[in-house]
């Protein structure tokens, strides 16, 4: 049990700083090069081992799922943070920041209907949930649906602080701009080492 206590304490520090620099695709993260991204993934992958092991002792807890989520999530290793993110909702339905977060998977991943129908799934739950209307937003744009994606950046843009990370991916988005690709000097995608059990 001890070791699970300090497994769930180290992994909740880096948590908020995950989620942040993942729906912040106009952030610092992005903007990640060479080495620094290359020790990104390095720590991303020894995080998802970490993950991997508290779920093996307490994986009925939604919140490590979308943890290894957010860590598979750091590694673009899309197909597997789905798979967490869709776990996560199994044990804990409706939960509108997982919803949140499968989409912005959904759209990295390629999938821009299915992130929508996520983000609308979320807004139904939360109306004014400003990272959901960012997603439905950016799913939209991507999508080629500039004024329904317009709608949803200016709404953001009523809800939140005008110095918001959220308000500037919204002005981001009301200038046509999708979310920033990772750069050409960025590591490819990392298939996860070994760890991941489900």
């Amino acid at each position: 049990m001890n070791d699970e206590l300090m497994a769930r304490a180290a992994l909740r520090g880096c948590q908020a700083q995950l989620r942040a620099a993942y729906l912040d695709a106009h952030g610092a993260a992005s903007h990640l090069t060479g080495a620094r991204a290359t020790m990104a993934v390095e720590l991303a992958d020894k995080a998802a081992d970490a993950q991997s092991r508290a779920i093996d002792l307490k994986g009925n807890d939604p919140d490590l799922w979308v943890d290894r989520g957010l860590s598979y999530a750091a590694m673009r290793a899309w197909p597997r943070a789905i798979s967490d993110f869709d776990r996560a909702l199994i044990l804990r339905p409706n939960d509108v920041e997982t919803l949140v977060l499968r989409a912005a998977a959904w759209r990295n991943a390629g999938k821009p209907s299915r992130a929508l129908d996520d983000a609308a799934h979320a807004l139904r739950i939360a109306p004014d949930h400003s990272e959901a209307l960012l997603e439905r937003g950016l799913a939209n744009l991507v999508l080629g649906e500039r004024t329904q994606a317009n709608n949803d950046f200016n709404r953001v843009l009523r809800l939140v602080p005008p110095d918001s990370a959220a308000a500037r991916r919204a002005q981001a988005g009301l200038r046509g701009e999708q979310p920033v690709p990772p750069p050409a000097d960025a590591p490819p995608p990392v298939a996860p080492k070994g760890g991941g059990k489900r």
